[in-house]
C-alpha cells in the first residue's frame, strides 16, 4: 500500500442484507453502514483494524443470507490522520478539521489508553478515500 498516501487496510461492518442488495446493483460505500446519526467523531465511515470488533457490530446474522454474516476489508486513503485521544472528543471541530479547507483528511480516534477494552477507530468523510477490496462471508462456529 501507499505508504505517502496513508493507506491502510481496514475492516468494515455491512448487514447481510446491505450486502445482497449491492450485490444486485451498483455498491455505494457511503450508504453501506455510514453513521446516519452521526457516531463519536460526526457522520462519518468508520473503520477499524479488528475483524471482532466488526462481527459485534452487524447484527446477527439472519436476513436474506440466513445465519451468513459479512463485512467488508477495505484499502483506505488516511491521508493526513488527525489524531484524537479525548473521551469525549468535540465532533465538530474534527469534522471541520477534515472537511472543506480543513488540513486534515481522517481521523484516528484511539481512546485506549484512557478507556480499556476500546479499539482504535479510523474516520473518513468522503466516499472516494474508500475502495471495498473484499466482501468476507462468513459464518460464526462455536466451539463447546
Amino acid at each position: 500500500l501507499d505508504t505517502t498516501a496513508n493507506t491502510a487496510w481496514l475492516f468494515h461492518g455491512i448487514t447481510s442484507a446491505a450486502a445482497e442488495d449491492a450485490s444486485e446493483s451498483c455498491f455505494d460505500i457511503s450508504l453501506a453502514g455510514a453513521e446516519e446519526r452521526g457516531g463519536l467523531y460526526g457522520r462519518g465511515i468508520y473503520f477499524t483494524e479488528h475483524c471482532d470488533k466488526v462481527d459485534k457490530l452487524t447484527g446477527d446474522g439472519g436476513g436474506p443470507a440466513g445465519d451468513l454474516r459479512c463485512m467488508l476489508l477495505c484499502r483506505v486513503v488516511l491521508g493526513n490522520a488527525l489524531f484524537n485521544d479525548e473521551i469525549l472528543p468535540d465532533t465538530v471541530s474534527l469534522v471541520s478539521q477534515c472537511t472543506g479547507a480543513g488540513p486534515y483528511h481522517s481521523v484516528h480516534g484511539d481512546r485506549s489508553e484512557r478507556c480499556p477494552g476500546v479499539t482504535r477507530q479510523f474516520v473518513v468523510y468522503d466516499s472516494d478515500q474508500v475502495y471495498p477490496e473484499f466482501l468476507l462471508w462468513y459464518r460464526r462456529v462455536y466451539r463447546g
